[in-house]
C-alpha cells in the first residue's frame, strides 16, 4: 500500500535557507531577492510534498477531506474500508467533485448524505449518482407541500430513479459504520417549512474524536437539537449555513 511520504529533510533545509536570508537582511547585509524567492519556493515544494495524500488511506486512519466547491459544501470521509460523501456543491463543480473522488481512488460510495435541497449542496449530486455505485443514500424529506421544485433537486431524484437507488430518510439516532468510525444522524428532529432548517445534521466519531456537520441549519434547527438534549460535543464543527447569522 502507498504510504504518505515524509520529506522532513527537504523542509528543514528550505527553512534554514530562508532563516539565513532573513538574518542577513536584519543585520543590514545585502541579499539577492532571487535567493529569498528560491528559498520560499523550496518551502512551498516541501510543504506540498508533506501534504500529498495517498490514493489509498493508511490503515487505522480516518480522513476528512474538504473538496473545493466555492461557497458550497462537499466533504469526502474515508477509512481504509469505506467512504462517505456529504454534499457536492453547485452544478458547475460536478466535474471537480467526480474527478477528485476518482483521484482519491474512490470506486464506490458506501454512504452519501444530501444535507438538503439547495443548489450549493446538491447541484452536482446527479453527476455523482451517475458516476459511482452508491450503497446508502440519505436525505431528509420536506413536509408535504414544501418539497423543492428546483431543477437541481429534480435532477437528483431522476438520477436516483434511473440508477435504482432508494432514498433512506434521515432518522435521528440512526448510525452507520465507517470502518473504525461511525456516522450518527442527529437531525432534523422535527419538521420545518424552510429547507435550511431541514438539513441533515450528522456527527462522525473516530476513537475519541468527533466531527459535527451542520449542513445549512439555522437557529431554529439548532434550538430544536438543544431542546432534545442531544449530545452535540465535537472536536471539529462545520458551521451551519456557512456561518450566516
Amino acid at each position: 500500500m502507498a504510504k504518505r511520504k515524509k520529506n522532513k529533510g527537504g523542509l528543514a533545509a528550505a527553512l534554514i535557507c530562508l532563516f539565513m536570508a532573513a538574518a542577513t537582511l536584519l543585520r543590514g547585509g545585502r541579499i539577492d531577492l532571487p535567493t529569498v524567492s528560491d528559498a520560499l519556493g523550496e518551502v512551498s515544494d516541501a510543504v506540498s510534498d508533506l501534504s500529498q495524500t495517498p490514493a489509498e488511506p493508511v490503515d487505522g486512519l480516518f480522513e476528512m477531506i474538504a473538496l473545493d466547491v466555492g461557497q458550497g459544501d462537499s466533504f469526502l470521509l474515508r477509512t481504509q474500508e469505506q467512504t462517505v460523501l456529504i454534499d457536492t456543491g453547485e452544478a458547475e463543480y460536478a466535474d471537480t467533485v467526480v474527478g477528485a473522488l476518482k483521484e482519491y481512488g474512490v470506486e464506490q460510495l458506501d454512504l452519501v448524505i444530501a444535507t438538503h435541497g439547495d443548489v450549493d449542496h446538491i447541484g452536482g449530486m446527479d453527476n455523482v449518482i451517475d458516476a459511482f455505485e452508491i450503497d446508502t443514500f440519505i436525505m431528509a424529506f420536506m413536509p408535504e407541500g414544501f418539497e423543492p421544485t428546483t431543477k437541481s433537486y429534480l435532477s437528483v431524484l431522476q438520477a436516483l430513479d434511473k440508477n435504482n437507488i432508494a432514498v433512506t430518510e434521515a432518522a435521528p439516532g440512526a448510525s452507520y459504520p465507517l470502518g473504525d468510525a461511525v456516522v450518527e444522524i442527529l437531525g432534523p428532529v422535527r419538521e420545518f417549512e424552510e429547507r435550511n432548517n431541514m438539513s441533515v445534521v450528522c456527527r462522525v466519531s473516530f476513537g475519541n474524536r468527533r466531527f459535527l456537520f451542520m449542513g445549512d441549519a439555522e437557529k431554529e434547527e439548532e434550538a430544536s437539537l438543544l431542546e432534545t438534549g442531544t449530545d452535540l460535543a465535537a472536536d471539529v464543527i462545520k458551521i451551519g449555513h456557512h456561518g450566516s447569522r
